[in-house]
């Protein structure tokens, strides 16, 4: 890279970190910092920002700044704030994935086929042969035209109007979500019982659902999934259970699993997965057990848990239900995608079975369960290194 493009490229960091971390010259100089050491490091460029951002802001308010003892995590490439969290220490920190490694290029393992999975509706096409094991997808939305997807649940005909989800909504609650990005933000659950509407759980009338629809543009509108009635009864009635699976494809051992953990909801999360209130458990591979309970309850902040903080239930042992039998799915789906090595898989335990809600092709790895450099599969397929500690 020649020594224009360099200084082009640091001038548009110094640019960007105003946007990231705010004004003040000493948050904009570590950002910098944290910027160049992630460029030295072979970070891909549209990450760069991210990393700086997320370590200057866990220096300042993450309580990076307080905590001097951990500053080699800066250098090795994880947050302060994970410290508590994943149990890291200095005699252990090589056995966890460096954010420089995980954000380098060569680990973009799906990168031809990344499409596939950027828009949900791609991903709805792509599994089409696993249909059943997916929420029924009812009308693609883009600039106020609604597209019908599955026809076996609507009317006959092309030109569908909102009209025509508000009857459907009267029949069965329905999810619509923007078919780019994730955790629950943009998400709408649309219900219709005893007589009335509702939003995200809360009363409306029909003008509310017509001006949500009216907003929607690039969503699907889809069945609302509600989970097991076991993990109804552990989350509560409106909250969320998602599992999330990490499987890679080995060329010669086929696929594998390398991370397992469910996502429970509370009051306080609401929706949105990854928030405040999200619980993470860890699931045995064999059983699909949790374990290791952890609810975030801030930006910087997880604490380990051991009773969901609405319903009391106890967080440790339970059995995700038909546990085998989703093995056996995620494994097909791995098979049928071999080009694409690693899938980061979100379903949902149904009453009847297993819902796919979406998959990603580049997800982030939560290692306070299964440390990412621990997994020989993990190692094989990404370029990690060891580095020093000091």
């Amino acid at each position: 890279m020649n020594k224009k493009s360099i200084i082009l490229d640091w001038i548009y960091f110094w640019k960007q970190s105003k946007k990231s971390v705010g004004r003040k010259c000493n948050r904009r100089s570590k950002y910098m910092k944290f910027a160049k050491k992630a460029r030295n490091e072979g970070v891909a460029f549209s990450r760069i920002d991210r990393i700086a951002k997320e370590y200057t802001l866990d220096y300042f308010e993450g309580g990076g700044k307080e905590s001097p003892e951990k500053w080699y995590l800066y250098d090795y490439g994880i947050a302060t704030y994970k410290a508590k969290w994943y149990g890291i220490t200095k005699e252990n920190c090589n056995r966890f994935l460096s954010d420089y490694d995980f954000y380098n290029l060569e680990n973009y393992l799906n990168k031809k086929f990344v499409f596939w999975f950027d828009h949900k509706l791609s991903t709805y096409y792509i599994l089409h042969p696993f249909i059943d094991s997916m929420p029924i997808h009812h009308y693609y939305v883009k600039q106020g035209a609604y597209l019908p997807i599955d026809r076996r649940f609507i009317k006959e005909g092309y030109r569908h109007k909102s009209e025509d989800v508000i009857e459907l909504i009267k029949t069965r609650p329905l999810i619509a979500k923007a078919c780019k990005g994730g955790h629950g933000e943009g998400l709408y659950k649309l219900v219709y019982e005893n007589g009335e509407f509702q939003v995200n759980n809360q009363p409306a009338d029909v003008s509310e659902v017509r001006k949500v629809l009216g907003s929607l543009d690039d969503y699907i509108i889809t069945d609302f999934i509600a989970p097991h009635d076991d993990l109804v009864r552990i989350v509560g009635e409106d909250n969320y259970a998602v599992v999330r699976l990490t499987i890679f494809y080995d060329q010669q051992d086929g696929p594998q699993l390398t991370s397992a953990r469910v996502r429970l909801g509370c009051n306080q999360a609401g929706f949105r997965t990854d928030y405040d209130g999200t619980i993470y458990s860890g699931l045995t591979f064999k059983e699909g057990r949790t374990f290791g309970s952890w609810i975030r309850r801030g930006e910087f902040q997880y604490d380990e848990i051991h009773k969901h903080p609405d319903t009391g239930v106890d967080l440790d042992g339970i059995v995700i239900p038909n546990w085998d039998k989703l093995m056996e799915l995620i494994s097909d789906i791995s098979k049928y995608i071999p080009m694409t090595p690693q899938l980061d898989i979100d379903v949902i335990p149904t009453n009847e079975s297993f819902s796919v809600l979406e998959i990603n092709s580049h997800g982030q790895f939560i290692e306070c369960h299964y440390p990412f450099r621990d997994n020989k599969y993990n190692l094989k397929q990404y370029k990690t290194k060891d580095r020093a500690i000091r």
